[in-house]
């Protein structure tokens, strides 16, 4: 599976449309999915990370964001599921290209709608304070929308697109998570469920018959490492698991 949604932008914990210009001042955070599914945000898994498919919000500077932890690494937990967020490293003209250069490449054929080729803040090892990075576009677009300006300004065009790391266990313990509802994230995609067998050479997942609501068990861009045992059952791969997250239990249960 390549695409998933799941996970709300807000604003002092009011959700936020993604997407949107900000309407109002307050502390910026990802938060659980919400019960509409268009207020949801979409990811696009990438060289082992979840990537927003657009702006999460527009009209927003980097300062604040880098007040609200969300530049350079924050431990976030959505859905259960504990992540790091931050933003993409964006440096021009480097070799090997930079984290949105590689990612433009292999997806930003697919970039169409605004929301998804304005401009959007950067990490950058070039820019020098108070200047920062923003970079924009698609694959076909690519240039158009790069640049530096302060990190102080607010444009209703630039906004903030965030990056997912899954905080996981290493795949040589997974016999510590047998039991219970992990992700396992291989070469092109991911796929989730019980971790209900462990063997040398595959990993067995289950969804249980009255599946939990993030339960996805689509096996798209997962060929390479899944096998489909039956309706509620597959084998994943074990040398092809790059990482397992664990899905923290709600509080409460």
């Amino acid at each position: 599976m390549k695409e998933i949604q799941f996970g709300t932008i807000r604003i002092d914990n009011e959700i936020m449309a993604p997407g949107a210009l900000r309407s109002k001042d307050g502390v910026i955070a990802l938060g659980d999915s919400g019960l509409m599914p268009d207020h949801n945000l979409r990811w696009i898994y990438h060289d082992g990370k979840l990537v927003s498919d657009r702006s999460a919000i527009f009209g927003v500077n980097y300062d604040e964001l880098e007040v609200d932890g969300l530049c350079y690494g924050k431990s976030v937990v959505i859905d259960g599921m504990p992540f790091t967020v931050r933003l993409m490293e964006g440096d021009l003209g480097k070799d090997p290209p930079s984290e949105v250069d590689r990612f433009l490449y292999e997806h930003g054929h697919r970039m169409h709608e605004a929301a998804q080729t304005d401009s959007y803040w950067c990490l950058s090892t070039e820019a020098t304070p108070p200047m920062r990075l923003f970079r924009g576009g698609s694959y076909l677009r690519g240039g158009r929308y790069d640049g530096y300006c302060r990190g102080d300004d607010t444009l209703g065009a630039l906004g903030y697109r965030p990056v997912l790391i899954p905080e996981a266990f290493n795949p040589q313990r997974a016999h510590l998570l047998q039991g219970k509802h992990v992700y396992l994230y291989g070469p092109e995609g991911f796929v989730d469920g019980i971790l209900s067998e462990i063997t040398d050479y595959d990993l067995t997942l289950e969804v249980p018959r009255c599946p939990p609501s993030m339960a996805a068990f689509i096996l798209i861009g997962c060929a390479s490492f899944t096998r489909k045992i039956d309706r509620y059952k597959v084998a994943v791969n074990r040398d092809q698991v790059r990482c397992i997250q664990l899905v923290q239990a709600e509080k409460g249960r």
